[in-house]
């Protein structure tokens, strides 16, 4: 009960002296707070800044073609061995399904390609195996995943999934642009023809036969499932993804000449004080895509820009901090002056009080 008589004591004599000094108590508040919204406005800023800087590192500015967060890997096996259809799908398997996951963003797209090495195209006069036989032209198959639902058909219908057995012809799409070059229709049968040399230096030919049953076009080419300008794919013959697996890989021995993963994930949550995390998680993708497939470039990513980002925050910092020092020397000053005009008015009564005991 002593205790809280004496704290209530205490605080009774605090209230009649600030009471007894209305004037310096009120222009100590208006004082403090002024020196307190300068000092909070500095970091808001900063934050307000960063997150501009970081939107307009991260959206890169000047490259409107890609959403934010796209992710494009790709294996090319021009530069490095062709692959078998089995040696992809431990990566194929990662980064469709464990991409996501290991980022921490929900993925918005995701769009998968692969391709042969270029076949000669023949017509089906049954010459195509004739070494002086000259191609119509030399083409790739291939399959780019959900393709139906982004492009348009001009003539005829989507191809049908081949089975593994039988010897019946692997329906395909073609461009526009290619059926205008060759005068292709729908319906027009050809045999696609690859020499390769075996590894006892003998020269292997392998003849699949395709049958056009439909003449594509994009439905809207700046569209961001577009992965690469869609004209550079008008020359692939496209065939469905069972149709590659279950009779394009098994008549060749490194099938893969190109394989392509394009993911869009949504980042509309990321704020600028996530970026070293991200960062983080980005690199750990990359290195972990080639572990999984050795020489697997990211040819698209955030990481340019975050890093750019990153650059541009350690600029702010520093003159931000710069900025601060004269309102914090402005803060010391003030307190200094007040606390100096308080002192000095009740510098009698202090005298009192030690004169009579009192502690310092």
């Amino acid at each position: 009960m002593r205790v809280f008589l004496r704290l209530a004591s205490v605080i009774l004599v605090a209230i009649k002296r600030l009471w007894s000094q209305k004037g310096l108590m009120l222009a100590s508040i208006v004082g403090l707070a002024t020196v307190i919204a300068l000092i909070m406005s500095v970091p808001l800023y900063a934050n307000a800044v960063y997150h501009q800087t970081f939107f307009q590192n991260i959206t890169g500015e000047g490259k409107k073609d890609r959403p934010p967060f796209a992710f494009l890997f790709n294996y090319l096996g021009s530069w490095y061995d062709t692959k078998q259809w089995e040696d992809v799908q431990p990566v194929d398997i990662f980064l469709t399904e464990e991409a996501s996951s290991v980022i921490g963003l929900p993925v918005e797209q995701a769009v998968r390609y692969f391709k042969t090495e270029p076949f000669g195209l023949f017509p089906d006069t049954g010459n195509s195996s004739s070494e002086n036989a000259i191609p119509l032209d030399w083409n790739s198959i291939g399959f780019i995943s959900d393709l139906e639902e982004h492009v348009v058909l001009i003539a005829g219908d989507f191809p049908s999934a081949a089975s593994s057995e039988g010897a019946n012809s692997v329906e395909i799409l073609v461009g526009e642009t290619l059926a205008e070059q060759l005068d292709l229709q729908a319906g027009d049968r050809f045999v696609a023809v690859i020499r390769d040399r075996n590894q006892t230096g003998g020269e292997t030919t392998t003849q699949i036969p395709v049958q056009i049953t439909g003449i594509w076009r994009p439905k809207n080419s700046d569209e961001s499932y577009w992965f690469t300008n869609s004209d550079s794919l008008e020359k692939l013959l496209l065939a469905p993804e069972e149709s590659f697996v279950n009779r394009i890989t098994p008549q060749l021995e490194d099938e893969v000449y190109t394989a392509t993963w394009y993911l869009i994930l949504d980042g509309s949550n990321v704020n600028a004080s996530d970026a070293g995390r991200y960062l983080s998680r980005i690199n750990y993708l990359r290195r972990r895509a080639d572990v999984l497939l050795p020489n697997i470039d990211l040819d698209e990513s955030p990481v340019e820009n975050l890093y750019a980002y990153r650059r541009a925050e350690v600029l702010l910092t520093v003159l931000l901090i710069s900025f601060s020092i004269p309102i914090i020397g402005l803060m010391l000053a003030f307190i200094g002056l007040v606390t100096n005009i308080s002192v000095e008015r009740q510098r009698n009564e202090l005298a009192v009080l030690r004169s009579r005991g009192g502690t310092v």
